[in-house]
């Protein structure tokens, strides 16, 4: 179980506590002697909308930290070798889809960090010779 789990485990906590004391909240305005169930001093619709109230800020104080520390969950980038992404370039190329090479090359985020010489391999690609610029797979043009 790592870190990210537990924080997992604490959020739903508090997420279940905030429901609670906001429930609590709402009926002790209408019944303070049914939201103070647990004491039997003044009942009084002030003092259970101050515990409450209070309760439910520091439930969600909390729950708001516990969201912030939490670390990213980078699993869906698969580890990406200058190979692999060399054969991604050819095989887009080769199929024709040289604007998603173009893209694959100065735009995608998982291949930033790849070492390739980009200028000699954006001269390989192919502009599109009607419009002059890449052109999508799908076009919307719809009004």
């Amino acid at each position: 179980m790592g870190q990210n789990d537990l924080l997992d485990i604490m959020e739903d906590i508090l997420f279940v506590l905030i429901l609670i004391s906001l429930f609590l909240l709402i009926l002790g305005l209408f019944s303070p002697k049914t939201s103070l169930f647990w004491t039997k001093s003044n009942l009084m619709r002030g003092k259970s909308s101050l515990i409450y109230g209070l309760a439910t800020i520091l439930f969600f104080v909390a729950f708001g930290e516990t969201a912030s520390i939490k670390k990213p969950d980078n699993s869906y980038y698969v580890a990406i070798t200058n190979e692999k992404s060399n054969q991604y370039f050819e095989y887009l190329k080769t199929i024709g889809l040289h604007a998603s090479a173009y893209n694959l090359l100065y735009e995608s985020t998982p291949y930033e960090k790849v070492k390739w010489d980009r200028e000699k391999l954006k001269q390989e690609l192919k502009k599109d010779a009607i419009k002059c610029c890449p052109t999508p797979l799908v076009e919307d043009n719809i009004k």
